[in-house]
């Protein structure tokens, strides 16, 4: 099954993005726990578990794909500069990346973002914009910053190096868990689920 997009999104070759994620950013994220709840099981009826990634370095999921892209630019690409949008975990594990590589970036984040959020991700010295009144007009300027200045944008989600490296959950899924029955993911953008689902429903596909 072959995609129109940009990018060839064919299940098989999410498996390949996830496993190739897997080899890059291993060095530098944690394999988080994959804990048995007892609640959730008693009330479902059956084996719950829960991946505990708000103990990831910057509190979420959301590092492994970020970490993924950053580290898949090339050395001119990086030289270029970086720039994403986001309120949240996404730019944390940005800015992270940023102070970690040296490398050159600005977030931007909705005039209205809370002052907490604005100082975490000064703490890593980050440079802020702050455009709209939501993350959907933040994004889009953003994005049209990146086409004017020739920089390269970071999507929290939309991008298959995001996706497969969110992706590497369902990697340490494999390791932790000798049967998988069911995998449920919050969904947002939609990076989360697409990486994880694209690689556990598909991966022995030939």
């Amino acid at each position: 099954m072959k995609s129109n997009n940009k990018y060839n999104t064919s299940l098989p070759d999410i498996v390949q993005e996830v496993l190739a994620a897997e080899s890059l950013i291993r060095p530098y994220i944690r394999e988080t726990p994959l804990e048995f709840s007892p609640f959730f099981s008693s009330i479902s009826g059956s084996q719950v578990y829960l991946k505990l990634e708000n103990i990831q370095i910057t509190g979420s999921f959301k590092l492994r794909g970020a970490m993924n892209k950053m580290l898949s630019l090339g050395d001119q690409e990086k030289k270029q500069g970086t720039i994403t949008a986001s309120s949240g975990n996404h730019g944390a594990a940005f800015a992270y990346i940023l102070d970690k590589f040296n490398i050159k970036g600005t977030i931007f984040l909705p005039e209205n973002a809370s002052s907490s959020k604005i100082d975490l991700l000064r703490l890593y010295g980050a440079d802020i914009n702050q455009y709209g009144d939501d993350c959907v007009l933040a994004e889009l300027q953003a994005k049209k910053t990146a086409q004017e200045k020739g920089l390269i944008y970071v999507s929290p989600y939309n991008d298959i190096k995001i996706i497969g490296g969110q992706g590497t959950i369902g990697v340490e899924l494999e390791r932790q868990l000798k049967k998988i029955d069911v995998v449920l993911c919050p969904v947002g953008g939609g990076g989360l689920i697409s990486g994880v689902g694209g690689y556990l429903k598909n991966k022995d596909q030939k």
